[in-house]
């Protein structure tokens, strides 16, 4: 876990599906992450708001909604971290808000890796340099009745 400090604004999810984080109010240059299932490392460089949006379809039912959010990247120069947050507006409204993580690796400016945002985690391909970030990934799970099928995106611009 990520020491926040007493002036951090500090967000967790449910224990194994989570990577705890923080920003401090007042130095939002350092971002500080703690990855899931790896091995702890704090990771900080340039930093990138970011945008993530996930585009979700039942397929039984064809009810459709658009998940929409806000987060923040990480880049040391090879690996690219971040937490994101969405909520749906639509037919998937009461699912509440949806947490993502990304753990990423970067070379030449190709960036791959893997997002966990329950139920929509999957891996991710795009690329980053020092003005931008751009990122893609898509999926399909079946829980109970539901089949679902999404894509998204994760873009984002330097702080």
């Amino acid at each position: 876990m990520v020491d926040c400090g007493t002036s951090a604004n500090c967000r967790a999810r449910e224990a194994g599906t989570q990577t705890d984080y923080c920003h401090t109010d007042r130095q939002r240059n350092v971002l500080a992450v703690t990855r899931a299932g790896a091995d702890g490392t704090t990771v900080s460089g340039t930093l990138y708001d970011a945008t993530f949006i996930i585009e979700v379809e039942e397929t039984n039912s064809g009810m459709t909604d658009t998940c929409t959010g806000t987060g923040e990247l990480g880049w040391d120069g090879s690996d690219v971290t971040g937490n994101l947050e969405c909520e749906f507006a639509g037919a998937f409204s009461g699912e509440g808000t949806t947490y993502g993580t990304l753990v990423a690796t970067e070379s030449s400016g190709s960036v791959s890796g893997d997002l966990t945002a329950d139920p929509f985690s999957t891996t991710v391909s795009g690329t980053i340099d020092s003005s931008s970030a751009s990122m893609t990934f898509s999926g399909s799970f079946s829980e109970d009745e539901f089949n679902v099928t999404f894509s998204g995106s994760i873009t984002g611009t330097p702080q």
